[in-house]
């Protein structure tokens, strides 16, 4: 039998289960038990040696765990021991990476057939860009760690998740999208009720939304563009699952829907109205004419946002100003002051000084992971806020697009582009020519996620954090699977 088959079944093989247990009592015992840095240690190295075995045994498994696990790569506080536990996700998916990438030399026509595929192309021409980008560093040691996150995060989410669903190599007995699916569902449930009882004392209230998702996600942001991913996945999974089933998931969209809301973010209620528009759109099988009104959608969520936000002349104020406006319901659920408050106002003056960084470095930027350290000598006095720092430990650029053209130079954020328009023009064409209807709500869902991070993503920089970035490769493995696969399939409904 085999894994993905056992996965399909629900059992786990008996080696697996035993090494996950000798995982975490080698992480967990030495730390309840010592409580020091070297217990720290000793549980870490447990959890690489145990992840290394199950890749080699079980690369499925182990990858299918390494999705599973994006909701808790965090940081738990010990305050007992004064101990902190790290679970990094660059340390987990690294020792998947090399048992991924020794499969590639077993399935020469499947990484044939990605690796021609126009989207994987425009990556190849992104991740080349990006290297120069580190030679010409201004802080190559940075960017060089930037660049080897990128490798890891596109060898395991990317290829690997194009070698998981391959249905050449897994057979159609299985339903990998589907466990692939489940799996990223897997701990939205608990992730979301968790994040909803921190904020409820709070009366949900705006201002108290930033940190409600703790120690799972920095910030409400980035967990609620998650949260717009969970939804649209789960919608997937309604429309594909068995007509008994599909009742059964109604709570988990409606809980999903409320966390969203819920959330205090923006961009992602933004991300949300994109991602339910492509999927209404995605319903009919659209055209030519209705794949351009989804581009024209992403189109004007960045443009109008990019334009009404650069055309604004920000007050002339310190960093002990005061804020442009206040509006009676600034702290309630659904302030909508989308150019006014301070956020908005910090983020202008961070795009403001992306753009100046690119008029230095037009061609390859300041490196990547550079602009946080750098940007702060671009500001310019009466665009500061009260948030603003010259330091550079208050974020990023708060724009992906910024933040690669500051970084990268115009190749790469014209390549960010270029990957953005052939992943929705996969996920497209995939609903189009589905040769089941359960293939065209996979491409329907997965498309819509798509969608929903790179709206977010105009907001925010969210392709280097370990919570958003795989699943951002992880999605456009899954539409370039589903096109690939559809091509293979004489049969179109």
């Amino acid at each position: 039998m085999t894994v993905g088959r056992a996965v399909a079944d629900g059992r786990l093989p008996l080696p697996l289960v035993v090494v996950t247990i000798l995982a975490v009592a080698a992480g967990l015992v030495p730390m309840m038990v010592f409580g020091n840095r070297t217990a720290l240690l000793v549980g870490t190295a447990g959890v690489i040696l145990a992840s290394v075995f199950i890749a080699i045994r079980h690369p499925r498994i182990c990858w299918l765990l390494a999705v599973a696990s994006l909701p808790v790569t965090m940081a738990w506080s010990i305050s007992a021991s004064g101990v902190s536990i790290s679970v990094p996700l660059e340390i987990l998916a690294g020792a998947l990476a090399p048992s991924l990438l020794l499969t590639l030399f077993h399935d020469p026509h499947s990484i044939r057939r990605l690796l021609l595929h126009p989207l994987s192309m425009a990556l190849g021409f992104q991740f080349a860009w990006m290297t120069g980008a580190t030679v010409f560093s201004a802080d190559p040691v940075v960017s060089a760690k930037a660049l080897a996150v990128r490798v890891v995060y596109l060898t395991v989410f990317y290829i690997g998740g194009f070698l998981f669903l391959d249905r050449t190599r897994t057979g159609h007995d299985t339903d990998p999208l589907r466990i692939t699916t489940m799996t990223v569902l897997f701990l939205a449930i608990p992730t979301t009720l968790w994040a909803l009882a921190s904020h409820a004392p709070f009366g949900f209230a705006r201002k108290e939304s930033y940190e409600i998702a703790q120690p799972f996600f920095l910030n409400h942001t980035e967990y609620a563009t998650v949260l717009v991913v969970w939804l649209c996945l789960s919608m997937g999974l309604r429309e594909t699952a068995q007509k008994r089933h599909r009742a059964l998931l109604i709570p988990l969209v409606i809980l999903l829907l409320a966390a969203v809301l819920t959330s205090g973010a923006r961009s992602a209620w933004i991300a949300l109205v994109a991602a339910l528009v492509t999927l209404v759109v995605l319903r009919f099988r659209p055209d030519p004419w209705k794949t351009a009104a989804v581009a024209a959608l992403l189109g004007l969520a960045f443009g109008v946002s990019t334009v009404g936000l650069s055309s604004r002349s920000p007050d002339n104020r310190a960093p002990s100003g005061q804020t442009i406006a206040q509006i009676p319901t600034q702290g309630s659920l659904f302030a909508l002051d989308l150019l006014g408050d301070e956020s908005s106002t910090e983020r202008l003056n961070r795009w403001h000084s992306a753009i100046r960084m690119l008029r230095d470095r037009p061609l390859f930027g300041f490196g990547p992971s550079t602009y946080e350290r750098t940007y702060g000598t671009y500001q310019q006095h009466q665009q500061l806020t009260r948030v603003s720092t010259f330091r550079g430990d208050r974020g990023g650029a708060h724009s992906e697009f910024m933040t690669v053209a500051a970084e990268q130079g115009l190749g790469g954020v014209l390549s960010l582009v270029a990957v953005v328009i052939l992943g929705l023009r996969s996920g497209v064409r995939s609903a189009r020519y589905a040769a089941t209807s359960r293939d065209h709500w996979w491409a329907a869902a997965w498309t819509a996620a798509f969608v929903a991070l790179v709206v977010s993503s105009c907001f925010n920089s969210l392709l280097e954090l370990d919570k958003t970035a795989p699943l951002f490769w992880l999605a456009a493995a899954v539409l370039v699977s589903l096109d690939t696969n559809q091509r293979l399939t004489p049969t179109r409904k």
